[in-house]
């Protein structure tokens, strides 16, 4: 074997073994689905009872089409009171509101649904505060 034939060699092994740890560098992606986020809208209403006495109840809404609950119910709990709600969304898994609980802006709220079939969501944890985009928890 000729000295330019080994060069020719030891070139084209380089350039084999180059683009080989490339290749193995570049891992496929991924890919995560978003986690479970529900378009639950929370509004806030001060009402005063026959002493004069106010207090602050809060009502959540889904608006939102979510296929995934249809007929679904819903269990929102405000976790600094120990109290909650639970509401059964419509055929598209939506809600126009649920019963009124007392809480105060950002109180901690875990909110996950019950499918018919009895598929479990995941939990979320939103801080309570008006509109639809309630911060999430930390």
């Amino acid at each position: 074997m000729t000295s330019r034939m080994r060069l020719r060699l030891a070139k084209l092994a380089t350039l084999l073994g180059g683009a080989t740890l490339l290749w193995a560098c570049n891992a496929p992606p991924i890919v995560v689905p978003p986690p479970y986020t529900p378009d639950v809208v929370f509004s806030s209403q001060l009402l005063t009872d026959a002493s004069g006495q106010q207090t602050t109840v809060w009502t959540g809404a889904q608006p939102m089409i979510d296929t995934k609950a249809a007929s679904a119910t819903y269990f929102i709990y405000d976790l600094e009171l120990n109290a909650g709600v639970i509401q059964v969304a419509d055929d598209n898994g939506m809600f126009a509101t649920t019963p009124a609980w007392a809480g105060t802006a950002g109180d901690k709220i875990s909110i996950y649904y019950l499918t018919p079939t009895g598929t479990y969501s995941d939990t979320l944890c939103l801080k309570l505060a008006e509109g639809p985009m309630s911060m999430t928890c930390q």
